[in-house]
């Protein structure tokens, strides 16, 4: 969405060059040191501007020239019920964990896993954006769900971009989760190959992009848990 509304809705190059590229996931070395995963400091120097860089990292681990030179931050943010889900699933397939359902909610319930903790993340970004509203927009993925046209005219009149009827309901349709999912530009599924590979190993049927759905949390978290 950002990279393509930044870009003025360039498709050709979105259908022609990943998205792992064009929008560089900052630290995503720091968690496979074992691989040959590209060192991506050097690859986002290396970015023809304007730079699209993607990161999960807490505010404070954020380089200090977001006070300075003050880019546009796009934050979005879900329900951390929600979250928990989706982490559990890549955090078994992806990061190999092997621990039970249990051993993991414990574990992030407790702030002991990577990206943690989720309410604070979100808070200081949410805090961020209510001070700073000229270069940090906050996002929900629910809003996105629900009114996706709405989102993306708020995320044009952030980049100062004008968006007609048209060109939103096309860009709608592309980021609808049954068109992204199945676009391997877009559905992180060479990242999950790539890993497949490196680790010589193989994952049946995991999907980066699994349902999209709000509130499914409900049909896989222990209600002792969800309570």
């Amino acid at each position: 969405m950002v990279w393509l509304i930044a870009h003025d809705l360039d498709y050709e190059t979105a259908t022609r060059v990943n998205l792992t590229e064009r929008s560089v996931f900052l630290e995503l070395n720091t968690f496979f040191t074992d691989l040959k995963v590209p060192d991506t400091i050097s690859l986002i120097q290396q970015m023809p501007r304007p730079r699209h860089i993607k990161s999960h990292l807490p505010l404070a681990l954020l380089p200090k020239q977001l006070w300075t030179v003050k880019p546009k931050i796009v934050y979005t943010a879900r329900n951390p019920k929600d979250v928990t889900t989706s982490y559990m699933h890549h955090y078994r397939h992806l990061h190999g964990f092997q621990g039970s359902q249990q051993d993991f909610l414990d574990a992030i319930l407790a702030d002991r896993l990577n990206w943690c903790p989720q309410v604070k993340h979100a808070t200081e970004f949410w805090r961020l954006a209510e001070n700073h509203r000229d270069y940090v927009l906050f996002l929900h993925f629910e809003d996105m769900k629900r009114n996706m046209g709405e989102v993306l005219e708020k995320v044009g009149g952030f980049f100062g971009k004008t968006l007609s009827s048209g060109q939103v309901e096309r860009l709608e349709k592309h980021l609808s989760f049954e068109v992204m999912k199945d676009n391997k530009f877009a559905n992180n599924q060479n990242l999950v190959s790539y890993l497949n590979e490196a680790m010589g190993r193989k994952i049946p049927d995991f999907r980066f992009m699994r349902k999209g759905q709000i509130g499914s949390y409900k049909d896989e978290l222990p209600e002792e848990y969800v309570n």
